[in-house]
């Protein structure tokens, strides 16, 4: 004859009841084991958020990480690109300025000489005629050098010197009556101080020539002035807006960039989760099976 079960013993198995053994009350959902998975999830997605900020140096990678952080790092990083095309432009005019004001320097340099030799020739009375031929060829000669620097100075192609020629420095007018008795003006440049020219040493007008040396010497020194000038509120621009780069880059920086000592610490902690995690869902699984077991065992007479 088969043995009755204890009406007490399986009075302990009906879910519900506070003398239920071991404290179980539920079988067919572990909560404990979901709850351990949950966690050891939400744990190993950290573990690979903070992997990739640290290996990719950002800690926005994708508009999912900070939507509203990604959208004003792409204006702050469009700021940052005009301001750097700005400054590249800058650069570019302040190498060609520089390299015009260098050429500026040496025209003056042979101005200055050619205005020397135009005080000397003034003398012609103390001078001899040989004397004011070989001031004749020396002005000639620097002449010459005028004309190839102005052709040949260039900066990326660029004649950086147009403008200078001995025809267009130098200026003097001067008026007279023709030979139908009706006034002309006569204009004189530089290149006119030539030998055989209207201006020449020998036989030129003193006043004419001194006022044409001078004035093409005063026209590149004013010039020279007016690149210096330039080259300095070039100068002044290029810091404010350096200034400015810097804040934009720090404030780009301080939204997308990875703080290494954070996420590191984000990395460790999410390591222990994971593994708690892990943990907790190994404990949850021995101890359903146990249960399991001790359920078993009551049930069976």
């Amino acid at each position: 004859m088969r043995p009755r079960a204890n009406p007490a013993r399986r009075l302990e198995l009906f879910p519900g009841h506070d003398d239920t053994p071991f404290g179980v009350t539920r079988i067919n959902t572990n909560l404990m084991s979901i709850r351990g998975l949950h966690g050891m999830a939400q744990a190993t997605r950290q573990v690979h958020t903070s992997m990739e900020r640290l290996a990719t140096g950002q800690k926005i990678n994708r508009a999912s990480d900070d939507p509203a952080g990604m959208s004003a790092a792409d204006n702050l990083k469009v700021q940052e690109r005009t301001i750097q095309t700005r400054l590249d432009a800058i650069a570019e005019e302040s190498h060609r300025l520089g390299a015009r004001e260098g050429a500026l320097g040496v025209l003056g340099d042979l101005l200055s000489g050619l205005d020397s030799l135009v005080l000397q020739a003034a003398n012609r009375a103390a001078l001899s005629d040989e004397e004011l031929d070989a001031l004749q060829v020396e002005a000639d000669a620097t002449l010459d050098a005028i004309a190839f620097i102005t052709d040949t100075a260039t900066f990326r192609g660029e004649r950086v010197l147009a403008g200078h020629g001995l025809h267009q420095i130098g200026h003097a007018s001067r008026s007279r009556f023709d030979e139908n008795g009706e006034v002309e003006t006569i204009n004189y440049a530089l290149g006119d101080l030539r030998a055989g020219g209207l201006l020449n040493l020998k036989s030129g007008n003193l006043q004419t020539l001194q006022e044409v040396a001078s004035s093409a010497l005063s026209g590149v020194r004013s010039t020279s002035a007016a690149i210096g000038s330039r080259m300095n509120s070039l100068e002044s621009e290029q810091n404010q807006l350096l200034v400015e780069l810097e804040g934009v880059t720090g404030a780009r920086s301080l939204i997308v960039d990875t703080d290494y000592a954070k996420e590191t610490a984000a990395l460790v902690r999410a390591r222990v989760l994971e593994q708690a995690g892990i943990h907790v869902v190994k404990i949850a699984q021995e101890h359903n099976a146990q249960v399991a077991a001790k359920l078993l065992e009551m049930v069976t007479p």
